[in-house]
């Protein structure tokens, strides 16, 4: 079966101060993510989690290898095929303030990916706006409000609303969850895990906590120094790891609820 994205043998360097002059921020990477899934890619800062997910998105390219959308190379991907992509395939950030234009209105700015993609006339746009912010736990008044107006959680809640907005089949989420509490955490991986079910979305999920990724993922990759260096189903690598580094991951970061998926449904 054909992957919804995949790596293939990427390789990414870049200008730098080491000796050799360069960095190798992505090392003969492969790696596949299957429609349907959560997969998650954990690893210290540094390791290649962020530049991996940008190629996956066709937003960093890459000096050797390629990434590919079900059977198409994305860096050829162009016009109608490109545009097809890029509604297919969304990326909530880490800081949802910093994403959101705090010049526009929530409405307007989740209402600029429909009228990129030329989707529904003004009543249409602002239907699928009210539509997008209910499914994540607000209201439709607040697409009249301005992005300052809103805690740290609920911006969130307003980058996923915006990800959801073109009806993708996959969201790479970078690090979402960061920047919250613990409590906050929860709240949106509940409300990850039921949009995932509900509207059968493919994650995947950028983070260095391990607790993070035991909730939510069905898969795990862990990566160190710009190679994936173990990869499977998340109770393996939790119960029997394979690699030094994952086992010393494991060992270092606190687990949110050890031992179960934290309450989060999938």
């Amino acid at each position: 079966m054909t992957a919804l994205l995949a790596a293939e043998h990427l390789t990414k360097r870049y200008r730098g101060h080491a000796p050799s002059g360069t960095v190798t921020a992505l090392d003969d990477v492969s790696l596949s993510l299957e429609a349907g899934e959560t997969l998650a890619l954990v690893g210290e800062s540094g390791s290649g989690k962020s530049t991996l997910a940008r190629a996956l998105l066709g937003l960093t390219p890459v000096d050797s290898g390629r990434a590919r959308f079900g059977d198409a190379d994305i860096a050829t991907l162009r016009g109608d095929s490109l545009m097809a992509f890029r509604r297919a395939v969304q990326i909530v950030f880490q800081d949802p303030f910093a994403s959101l234009n705090p010049r526009l209105s929530v409405g307007r700015s989740l209402a600029e990916p429909l009228v990129i993609h030329g989707i529904g006339d003004r009543g249409e746009r602002r239907r699928r706006v009210s539509e997008a912010l209910e499914s994540v736990g607000l209201s439709a008044a607040d697409a009249a409000r301005a992005p300052h107006a809103f805690s740290g959680g609920q911006r969130q809640r307003i980058a996923i609303a915006r990800a959801l907005i073109l009806g993708p089949e996959a969201i790479v989420l970078d690090e979402p969850l960061s920047a919250l509490d613990v409590t906050i955490q929860r709240q949106i991986l509940t409300l990850l895990a039921q949009l995932k079910q509900q509207r059968r979305l493919t994650y995947l999920f950028i983070t260095h906590d391990l607790g993070v990724a035991r909730a939510i993922a069905d898969r795990i990759a862990v990566m160190h120094h710009g190679r994936v260096v173990e990869a499977g189903p998340t109770e393996r690598i939790f119960t029997a790891p394979e690699q030094h580094y994952t086992r010393e991951l494991i060992a270092a970061v606190p687990v949110l609820g050890a031992g179960r998926r934290a309450g989060v449904g999938r």
